[in-house]
């Protein structure tokens, strides 16, 4: 987790955010329930951990968006502790057990008396979080408030890998941001003769693929396989 964080600051990014832990992740049973808050604390604001932070100069954070767990509570006060007085980028940990307990969180908020987005984020995160422009998921193409944590987004470009873990490689990295950068921007002012271009791509519009749809494989979700675009028909 912490290498995968490092990659994305060593690209440029200045505020990564991470949840950590969803409604659904709090009502499991089993092993995984009872040791999930366990592993929080020392995966996040464990001894090796906080020295990473240290050494990195990383700004870190624990975001509770809910119920205040004194367990939990007492880490991100450990964690606040070690990082206040770094000056890099921001590490996000955004923690959601329930979604009930998160929009009453987020309801202290708006009681406060808080004028727009910035002073919201403020009141909420400690700090005036800029939007987060870009989503990167591990598994199925899906949105939840837990991934996408209260007034942390505007438009966001969203991208799914299949590789499970904190195991995204640099070149896919790049590959993303790439897409994110270059490809994705097609918004125009002017769109004077967009509709002529798009007719000579029309076997693709009229014949592409549903992005989401899947297969199973054993127990779990697998996107199925995207034909390679159709070829400018103006081309032989």
């Amino acid at each position: 987790m912490l290498a995968s964080s490092a990659l994305f600051f060593r690209l440029g990014v200045k505020h990564l955010i991470l949840p950590m832990g969803s409604p659904k992740m709090f009502a499991e049973g089993g092993l995984y329930g009872q040791r999930l808050v366990q592993w929080l604390v020392w995966g996040l604001a464990g001894d090796e951990s906080l020295a990473y932070y240290q050494r990195t100069h990383w700004q870190v954070r624990m975001v509770m968006a809910g119920k205040q767990l004194p367990v939990l509570q007492e880490a991100a006060e450990r964690v606040l502790e070690k990082t206040k007085e770094a000056n890099g980028p921001f590490l996000w940990f955004v923690i959601t057990p329930d979604f009930d307990q998160m929009w009453q969180w987020m309801g202290q908020a708006f009681v406060s008396g808080v004028n727009g987005r910035n002073e919201a984020v403020q009141a909420l995160y400690g700090y005036a979080i800029p939007p987060a422009p870009l989503l990167i998921s591990f598994g199925k193409p899906l949105i939840s408030q837990d991934i996408l944590p209260p007034l942390l987004y505007e438009e966001v470009q969203c991208y799914w890998t299949q590789q499970p873990g904190y195991s995204l490689t640099e070149e896919c990295l790049r590959r993303i941001l790439y897409d994110y950068a270059f490809l994705r921007g097609t918004w125009r002012a002017d769109k004077t003769g967009r509709a002529e271009e798009a007719v000579h791509y029309r076997q693709a519009w009229e014949n592409g693929p549903v992005l989401g749809l899947g297969q199973r494989l054993g127990p779990f979700w697998y996107p199925l396989a995207v034909s390679q675009p159709i070829a400018d028909e103006g081309q032989e």
